[in-house]
C-alpha cells in the first residue's frame, strides 16, 4: 500500500523544488513500505538518513528559493 504519492496538484511551479518534494514524497513511502514489512533495521535507517539528509538540503534550498524572489 502506497501512502504518499506525488500529484500535479502538489506542484508548487518551481522545477528545482517540485523535483526535491517529488524526492520527498518518494522517500515517505519507501520508508512507510520499509516499516510495514519489518524491513532491516540497516535498511530502515539507510531511507531514514536519505529523508533526513534530503529534508536538511531542501530546506535549506526553499529558504535560498525564497530570498531571491
Amino acid at each position: 500500500m502506497v501512502s504518499f504519492v506525488w500529484t500535479p496538484a502538489l506542484a508548487v511551479g518551481f522545477a528545482e523544488m517540485d523535483a526535491q518534494h517529488q524526492q520527498l514524497i518518494s522517500l515517505m513511502g519507501r520508508l512507510h513500505d520499509e516499516a510495514a514489512q519489518q524491513a532491516p533495521k540497516a535498511a530502515f535507517l539507510g531511507t531514514l538518513g536519505e529523508l533526513g539528509d534530503l529534508t536538511v538540503r531542501h530546506f535549506a534550498d526553499e529558504e535560498r528559493v525564497m530570498t531571491a524572489i
